[in-house]
């Protein structure tokens, strides 16, 4: 069961980036975007990155279980990290962004895994298939290097080619004071949820 478990959250999550990926291809061709542009942006997205990673994470316990580059997303803490990373993309979406897209046909479908089923496949990973241990509060802290290198990344790229991936980082708009206060609310976010996580994780190891 563990296994399987793993199987289809790789292949959830492989198909549905590589997917999103090829489609918003065929739109950049469409609105004059070069491939190599559009395939930069596509990577911009946290979206993105987070799947990714939960992906790998699938990986290191399935298909690619010998693998020695993969040994590292075995680790409970780095599936716990994953984890809150996942939930906190399903979460910003539906609340910030799911109201301003509406795709259609297979981009709906790649859509409804990156935002909504992945996340809660890798909600059941983690509880059916990550080891159970105990994991100290400081890991809440440590896990949102991964958010702060994405917003620093998403600022200086913006500030390079003029585009951010989200509304709520876009500082042409809406100013520096205004993207910083949103950026920590949401940091903030990601370490309540992890330490959530890591409270859940404790009684799961207290309990086996």
């Amino acid at each position: 069961m563990k296994k399987s478990i793993s199987q289809i959250g790789f292949i959830a999550g492989a198909f549905s980036v590589i997917c999103q990926w090829i489609l918003s291809l065929e739109k950049a061709q469409g609105n004059g975007i070069s491939l190599i542009d559009q395939s930069v942006r596509y990577f911009s997205y946290m979206t993105v990155w987070t799947n990714i990673f939960i992906t790998l994470c699938f990986a290191s316990v399935s298909f690619f279980s010998e693998s020695p580059r993969l040994q590292y997303f075995k680790r409970t803490s780095v599936q716990t990290g994953a984890l809150v990373y996942i939930l906190i993309v399903g979460v910003a979406y539906h609340f910030l962004l799911a109201s301003t897209f509406h795709p259609t046909g297979l981009e709906w479908f790649a859509n409804l895994l990156l935002h909504y089923i992945n996340p809660v496949l890798f909600l059941i990973f983690w509880f059916v298939v990550s080891e159970k241990v105990t994991l100290p509060y400081p890991y809440a802290f440590k896990w949102m290097i991964f958010p702060v290198i994405y917003f620093f990344y998403s600022l200086i790229r913006g500030f390079v080619t003029d585009w951010y991936p989200y509304f709520f980082v876009d500082v042409t708009k809406l100013g520096y004071p205004q993207v910083l206060l949103t950026s920590l609310i949401l940091l903030a976010g990601y370490m309540l949820v992890g330490a959530l996580v890591i409270f859940i994780g404790q009684k799961r190891a207290t309990a086996k």
